[in-house]
């Protein structure tokens, strides 16, 4: 399942192809038959993205998943995942076109934040 989050188009919305529509299109390249990716270019976060692969998930009666995502932001996708009740397992890739110390920021600071309110409640 390809994916991507704001409504797929990454932050800001300053791309013009979703990020699912992109990676569908990468993994063809690759060779993958197109009828054997199911992208969702919809969600406009992380947890969106991953309601609707749960969604997805339940459709065809698949019970675990492999979650590929940049590797400075596996660690909260897979807690959100777990979160929704999703088995899942994480690969974390690590290129990038964007600059990454601005992201690897927003990941450790939407970690504290989490971290935060789980102790307030």
């Amino acid at each position: 399942m390809c994916s991507g989050d704001n409504n797929g188009r990454g932050i800001g919305n300053l791309n013009r192809t979703p990020e699912g529509a992109a990676a569908r299109q990468v993994l063809i390249s690759r060779g993958i038959p197109a009828g054997a990716i199911h992208d969702e270019v919809n969600s406009r976060s992380t947890r969106e993205n991953l309601v609707e692969a749960r969604k997805t998930m339940q459709r065809y009666g698949w019970q675990r998943a492999i979650i590929v995502t940049h590797d400075y932001h596996l660690l909260r996708t897979l807690s959100q995942a777990r979160s929704l009740k999703i088995d899942a397992s994480g690969a974390g890739v690590h290129e990038t076109a964007m600059f990454r110390p601005p992201l690897v920021l927003r990941e450790v600071a939407a970690c504290v934040v989490k971290a935060v309110i789980r102790m307030i409640e």
